[in-house]
């Protein structure tokens, strides 16, 4: 196979570019789906940030599990929904809530009170929800409500909630006179308020994110794929349509066409040509972001970076302070003059991405030896049910301070340095500043 060509520079001034809706103009009226390119970044990075947006940026939501814990009340269910089905429905609903940490729960009163006195089934919808703001004690308005819980831009239509069928209620079409008689009786009866069939919810909101439950996530859609590169994908399919033919002439056999073997191969292997780094490593990203509605993707995505870097900051803090609480730092039984440091409340979003920048920055063998102040580094989750993750380090010294302040600090400083270069790159787009006007 002959040599592929160089790839050329395109990603090397930059980390964040080429952010696009690319369905605005068909579905996407809200711009809820965005993508673009993530570049000069280890995938440890990508995958952190991907993690934090599922899982740790803040969202309004019902809490209804565990059912002791519930935040709303069933008053009256005289929908076929027996209570836990009908509230687990209401906390799928998101609510539109663009700052969650500075909205105050307590100050508004969600409420869903539906009668059914006609002889025909009632869908119970997002449209039904009232407020009350407590502080005030006065119900807000339809247009105030419709904020929270906005329709669907293209058919217009809520979310459906439940159904709440009436009291009596034949659904054949084709009855006798008698029937149709008898029903009218028991109908008008039904018409003097007593039976009336009822759903009546009542409870507040509560903030929380993706770790407690998945219905808390902002985010429908977070994912990322190594980008193709086209001058590789381009030299590879030629190379992959010649040998194709190749081996159909020896096998003397009718050769597919070249469309055909240029759609095989870009189903099949054109996937394994994507940008790369000196190391050979993929070094650019294709992110896929899609926003449940409440807050927009890039304003999630700048979030998650936030978080990751107090997480990172409140490490090195707790590192530094040697907080006993959060941070254990002991010899290592395994690694001479090494050490174990044990953190609480921690999990793989943190350990890999400080596992993988600390040894790119001080293990690596590329580095001249100066530079090399580690000898190995590494973290485990002992189980995934344990709260905590272990480093094992061992540096070039024993001396534990020197460690500290020479390798673990800077090295996670580093890290932070670059998270928020890639903000601001962020907050230059025009992209973002339209999202932000969105929540402003």
């Amino acid at each position: 196979m002959s040599e592929q060509p160089s790839t050329k520079k395109k990603y090397q001034h930059s980390h964040l570019t080429n952010i696009r809706y690319p369905y605005a103009k068909a579905w996407d009226k809200r711009n809820t789906y965005v993508e673009f390119e993530l570049a000069n970044v280890h995938f440890s990075t990508c995958n952190a940030i991907r993690r934090l947006m599922i899982s740790r940026v803040n969202t309004v939501g019902f809490r209804t599990e565990p059912y002791t814990a519930c935040d709303i009340e069933v008053k009256t269910n005289d929908t076929p929904l027996h209570n836990q089905f009908a509230l687990h429905r209401t906390a799928m609903v998101p609510i539109h809530v663009t700052k969650p940490d500075s909205f105050n729960i307590d100050d508004y009163l969600f409420i869903i009170d539906v009668e059914n006195n006609t002889n025909s089934i009632i869908t119970i919808t997002t449209e039904h929800f009232q407020i009350k703001q407590v502080s005030t004690n006065k119900m807000l308005s339809k247009e105030e409500v419709k904020k929270f819980f906005p329709p669907d831009p293209i058919t217009g239509d809520y979310l459906i909630l439940n159904k709440l069928r009436p009291k009596f209620f034949v659904p054949s079409k084709k009855v006798s006179r008698e029937v149709v008689d008898e029903m009218n009786k028991d109908f008008n009866k039904l018409n003097t308020g007593e039976d009336i069939m009822r759903f009546h919810i009542e409870g507040k909101a509560s903030i929380s994110n993706g770790a407690e439950n998945g219905h808390y996530s902002p985010v429908s859609c977070a994912c990322y794929i190594n980008t193709i590169d086209p001058e590789k994908a381009t030299f590879a399919r030629k190379e992959y349509i010649n040998k194709e033919n190749e081996i159909a002439k020896l096998k003397n056999v009718i050769p597919m066409t070249p469309e055909q073997l240029s759609r095989r191969f870009d189903l099949t292997e054109m996937a394994r040509f994507f940008y790369t780094n000196d190391k050979e490593e993929a070094n650019v990203f294709t992110f896929k972001i899609e926003t449940v509605g409440a807050i927009p993707s890039l304003i999630i995505f700048h979030r998650a970076i936030d978080i990751l870097k107090d997480k990172i900051a409140t490490f090195v803090s707790n590192l530094i302070m040697k907080n006993e609480k959060v941070i254990t730092i002991k010899a290592s039984t395994n690694l001479n003059g090494g050490y174990e440091i044990i953190v609480q409340d921690e999990d793989d979003t943190l350990g890999n991405i400080i596992q993988s920048h600390l040894c790119l920055l001080y293990a690596d063998y590329n580095l001249p030896k100066e530079k090399r102040k580690l000898k190995y580094i590494g973290y485990k989750r002992p189980h995934p049910l344990e709260k905590h993750i272990i480093f094992a380090v061992q540096g070039e010294t024993e001396n534990q301070e020197e460690l500290l302040n020479d390798v673990l600090k800077p090295g996670c400083m580093e890290i932070v340095k670059m998270l928020n270069k890639i903000q601001n790159e962020l907050e230059g787009t025009p992209q973002f500043i339209n999202e932000l006007k969105m929540i402003s």
